[in-house]
């Protein structure tokens, strides 16, 4: 009888969340983001990072490759760099850290932010017998790192203050509540 209720329950859940995704849920960074630079000019799309951010930005609302009033965001630096954490008995590494690296600037016509920089840093185990598929996990989690840098840099692209030339499009919901 409760394996017949739990079955249920995630069945309800199931559904509620699927109609969340229906109905048009959004996270409230993605419209806020949208808002508050409804266009953006990126430079080096073409590189990892560039990629996964024109990707998120996308996803956010917010209108790529822009007139030139549009801020530009700059991406000065991103690299990874690998440090050995630990060695094994017989002096062979067996821990690495992965830190990656991106240093950005938001720029607009007459006005420069500063830059900033996103650090992160993701530890792993390194074992010679398993070689092939610890080559693949490190690409994997590159890959990985890469994808949370770019939503870092979105994240603190929302504390940034809006630059006096560029108006946030109006909300059309709160003016049709009026």
């Amino acid at each position: 009888m409760s394996i017949r209720l739990g079955s249920w329950l995630a069945g309800l859940l199931l559904s509620l969340m699927l109609l969340a995704g229906c109905a048009g849920y959004h996270l409230r960074g993605a419209q806020a983001l949208s808002q508050r630079y409804p266009e953006l000019r990126l430079e080096k799309p073409d590189s990892p990072l560039g990629t996964a951010l024109a990707r998120q930005l996308a996803m956010a609302g917010v209108r790529l490759h822009g007139d030139e009033a549009a801020p530009q965001l700059h991406l000065l630096k991103a690299g990874f760099q690998r440090k050995v954490l630990s060695l094994d008995s017989r002096g062979r590494v067996s821990e690495f850290l992965l830190v990656y690296r991106v240093r950005f600037q938001l720029r607009a016509p007459g006005r420069h932010w500063p830059e900033r920089e996103i650090r992160l840093e993701r530890a792993f185990n390194f074992d010679d017998d398993q070689i092939l598929g610890k080559f693949r996990q490190e690409r994997l989690m590159r890959e990985e790192m890469i994808r949370d840098a770019a939503s870092r840099v979105l994240e603190a692209l929302l504390y940034l203050p809006v630059p006096e030339n560029i108006q946030p499009e109006p909300d059309h919901a709160a003016e049709k509540s009026r």
